[in-house]
C-alpha cells in the first residue's frame, strides 16, 4: 500500500489564513489610529492644565510677597485691592471678558494663548489657539469694595480649546487666603 498524501496547504487553507491575517492587520491599524488619537489628547490636557497651573502660581506669588521696612509693594491687599494701582483693576465685572454677569462681585480677565501641537501622523507641527480665563471672588463673607473684610479669596482658572470641531475645558479651583504674622 502506498500512501498517497501529498505535503503542503489547500487553496481554501491558504484563503482562510490570508483572511484571518487581513482582519488582523485592519483591527491593529485601528488600535494604532485609536492610539494616536489618545496621544494627541493628552498632549492637549497636559498643555492645558500646565496653563492652568501656570496663572495659579503667579496669583498666589503676588499675594504672597512680605513686607520690607514697613511697605508692601505686593500682598494680598494688592491682589484685592480695587484701586488703580492694584491686580483687580486689570480685571473686569461686567458680564465680559467671562465673567457671566455684571457687578456680581466675580473679577475675571482672559487671554488667548498659541500652543505649538504636534500631528502624530506626520512630523510637521501646528498652532491650537487655548483661551486662558481666570477669576477672583471672594470666598468668605467679604467684599472686594471693603478689602479688609475679604481673608479667602477663590481663584479659578479654566482653558477652553477646540479639539475636532468640540470645545474641551480644562478647569482648576483653589483659595488663596490672608497670610498674617506674628511679631
Amino acid at each position: 500500500m502506498t500512501s498517497d498524501s501529498s505535503e503542503g496547504f489547500t487553496l481554501i487553507e491558504l484563503l482562510m489564513t490570508m483572511a484571518v491575517f487581513s482582519f488582523s492587520l485592519v483591527a491593529i491599524m485601528n488600535m494604532l489610529t485609536v492610539s494616536l488619537y489618545a496621544g494627541k489628547v493628552a498632549n492637549s490636557i497636559t498643555q492645558a492644565t500646565n496653563l492652568a497651573q501656570y496663572k495659579i502660581e503667579e496669583i498666589k506669588k503676588l499675594s504672597t510677597h512680605e513686607e520690607d521696612q514697613g511697605v508692601t509693594l505686593l500682598g494680598f491687599d494688592y491682589l484685592i485691592s480695587l484701586a488703580s494701582y492694584g491686580y483687580l483693576s486689570t480685571m473686569y465685572d461686567d458680564g465680559t471678558h467671562g465673567d457671566e454677569e455684571e457687578g456680581d462681585g466675580i473679577y475675571t480677565n482672559q487671554e488667548f494663548i498659541e500652543v505649538k501641537t504636534q500631528n502624530m501622523t506626520e512630523s510637521a507641527q501646528g498652532t491650537t489657539t487655548m483661551t486662558r480665563t481666570w477669576s477672583l471672588r471672594p470666598a468668605d463673607q467679604g467684599d472686594f469694595a471693603h478689602p479688609n473684610t475679604v481673608n479667602l479669596i477663590g481663584l479659578a482658572v479654566t482653558v477652553s480649546w477646540q479639539e475636532q470641531e468640540r470645545t474641551k475645558n480644562i478647569l482648576l479651583d483653589t483659595l488663596i487666603h490672608r497670610r498674617r504674622f506674628v511679631q
